[in-house]
């Protein structure tokens, strides 16, 4: 019988995924009354004026880029909709 050390439950525990959800739900988090007042229909831009963090939030996909007839827009994706939108 092989038996687990403390340090093999926490790497089962902590394994990439989960790294990666939490540090997502903590940039949201971070962001929120910026991510709420763009869902609400202000522009991104006016929101967040810096573009090296709108792109670092467009890299991390927690805004999106869709263009329309008019041209492009960003928006907040789905997956941090959702997350914005939980109690």
């Amino acid at each position: 019988m092989i038996q687990r050390t403390i340090n093999d439950i926490m790497d089962e525990y902590y394994n990439d995924e989960y790294l990666v959800d939490i540090t997502y739900r903590n940039m949201i988090h971070t962001r929120r009354e910026e991510l709420l007042r763009i869902m609400a229909g202000e522009k991104a831009v006016d929101v967040i004026p810096t573009s090296n963090q709108r792109s670092k939030l467009k890299r991390d996909n927690i805004l999106e880029v869709v263009y329309h007839q008019g041209g492009k827009q960003i928006i907040v994706s789905d997956k941090a909709r959702r997350l914005l939108e939980e109690p």
